[in-house]
């Protein structure tokens, strides 16, 4: 399914002076058919009523868990909120983002007991490949380490991050193309436009339709389909200066990209 962070619809209606309901509908038209939502924009849950009249579904919950050293324990009010959440919304993944600054080890053993929790919901929790140094998931062997510590962890595989930190995209997907859940396609671009992200050798990027970066977006695509992969696809381009214009480009790329594999 082809769905788009839901940030990305609200920061959208804004640019474009519309309600989200429109919004909706509008990315809706675009074939897109599922939201990728922070667990904050979910806690009015009247918000399932306005998804469900226009078309659309919470196909995955993300949550910063910003807890450095404490007892793992100290997590549970979160988890529970999120589980709960998107148990209610019917997603069957979420995105657990490990707090900045945040202990190697200590992730690992704080993923392990949300993998054990989210099973016992039927959910999938999973990690992504994170763009800031400071992340615990930034760099590959940081997902290794913590991918083989939480075996029952998944890989959200975003296309757009391992050039943050200076890494090959095509590598490291080879490296970890067996834990693939979920994938976020997020190109970049040199060309400026939008809000830049800087990487780590301190150059800018800037975001872009999927495929008119220089991320081998094609290339990935063509990989997960001889792998058989049936999951999700979450456009993403935060920073955009137009995120309806970039929605529309690259769920037009995504379809016809996987009509030509």
């Amino acid at each position: 399914m082809i769905n788009v962070f839901y940030e990305h619809i609200a920061e959208g209606c804004i640019q474009r002076g519309i309600t989200v309901e429109e919004g909706l509908r509008t990315a809706r038209s675009y074939g897109i058919e599922g939201l990728e939502c922070d667990l904050w924009r979910l806690t009015d849950r009247i918000l399932k009523t306005v998804l469900d009249d226009n078309g659309m579904q919470v196909r995955s919950v993300y949550h910063m868990f910003d807890t450095k050293g404490e007892p793992v324990d100290t997590i549970k009010g979160d988890l529970l909120s999120l589980l709960d959440t998107a148990a209610f919304y019917g997603a069957d993944k979420v995105l657990i983002v490990p707090g900045l600054d945040m202990d190697r080890e200590y992730a690992a053993r704080m993923l392990s007991v949300i993998c054990a929790s989210a099973e016992g919901y039927g959910i999938k929790a999973m990690i992504e490949d994170y763009d800031d140094i400071r992340s615990p998931c930034c760099r590959s062997d940081d997902i290794a380490y913590l991918l083989e510590r939480a075996p029952s962890l998944g890989f959200a595989f975003d296309t757009g991050n391992f050039a943050y930190c200076g890494e090959d995209e095509l590598v490291a997907f080879g490296r970890f193309s067996d834990r693939i859940v979920h994938v976020h396609l997020k190109d970049r671009s040199r060309i400026p436009s939008g809000d830049p992200k800087t990487d780590v050798s301190g150059r800018d990027m800037w975001p872009c339709a999927v495929g008119d970066g220089y991320i081998h977006i094609r290339e990935i695509l063509g990989k997960l389909s001889s792998l058989g992969y049936k999951g999700d696809f979450s456009i993403e381009h935060f920073g955009s200066n137009d995120h309806f214009l970039h929605m529309q480009r690259s769920a037009d790329m995504l379809v016809h990209g996987k009509e030509q594999l």
